[in-house]
């Protein structure tokens, strides 16, 4: 609601989180032609900006995207969503102008990459895997075992791999 509030540009905020796009709004984003998500700037916000552009039609969504720009902090924080960049005074009629589409999942740039890492590692209870309940050591290690992601335990024999 902050979008509205300092930009009067028709917005719609989601009544249960990033996670939940109900089918009432999804019929009432129908008639239009252009529609921009702005998400929480962080793995899980790409996360459901990409799931709602597909329910929605990725030719017609476009993404503001926090991140992208350094000079968006405060107090040598990222801003990371509308309400932030609202109460630390910045100018969310530009940041709407400045959405992008959906870029194509399987062509990045080196600086998408560096950011996706830097998103990662600045957050990383963010990407947590599944939690190993038996080698606790390990998830302090590698973050539990992650989706699209394969962990082998090598070592000399003996060791105690099994």
């Amino acid at each position: 609601m902050a979008v509205y509030q300092a930009t009067g540009v028709p917005a719609v905020s989601l009544p249960n989180g990033a996670n939940s796009l109900p089918i009432e709004i999804v019929e009432m984003l129908e008639p239009f032609k252009k529609i921009i998500l702005w998400m929480d700037d962080d793995v899980k916000g790409a996360e459901g900006a990409e799931k709602f552009a597909n329910k929605l039609g990725v030719a017609r969504c476009f993404i503001v995207q926090m991140s992208k720009d350094k000079s968006k902090k405060t107090g040598g924080q990222v801003i990371k969503d509308a309400n932030e960049a609202l109460k630390a005074g910045e100018n969310l009629k530009k940041m709407l102008t400045s959405a992008a589409s959906i870029p194509h999942k399987q062509i990045l740039t080196f600086a998408e990459i560096r950011e996706q890492v830097f998103l990662e590692l600045s957050n990383p209870h963010q990407v947590a895997g599944i939690q190993c309940t038996s080698f606790p050591t390990l998830n302090t290690l590698i973050k539990g075992h992650r989706k699209g992601e394969m962990t082998i335990v090598t070592g000399p024999t003996g060791i105690g791999k099994t």
